[in-house]
């Protein structure tokens, strides 16, 4: 799955691929709005987290710490988006959410 929401929180894009478990829509989702919501990934959300003893972010609704949602910076380096994807490992999906962006 592959998910695009822009930093208003509007899905802009979204990819279903065959195969994938219908669970991986929310998740891909998830992650782009979490990157959408703050201009870190993530795997930068979770370790920021995990490093306080209540784990802050953990409890929020609508936010995911998994790996996969990563950013979407313009030229400019302004913060316009998020990107997640979903459906392997978190590290695969992070991998392949790097290379969607490295492409643009």
């Amino acid at each position: 799955m592959i998910s695009i929401i822009d930093n208003h929180g509007n899905l802009k894009h979204f990819h279903r691929m065959d195969g994938t478990s219908s669970g991986s829509i929310q998740v891909a989702q998830l992650k782009a709005a979490t990157s959408a919501r703050f201009p870190l990934s993530t795997r930068a959300l979770s370790e920021r987290s995990s490093a306080h003893p209540a784990n802050p972010y953990a409890s929020l609704p609508g936010f995911t710490l998994l790996e996969g949602g990563l950013p979407i910076l313009d030229r400019n380096g302004k913060h316009i988006g998020g990107i997640g994807i979903s459906g392997a490992t978190p590290e695969l999906d992070a991998y392949f959410a790097q290379a969607a962006l490295d492409g643009l």
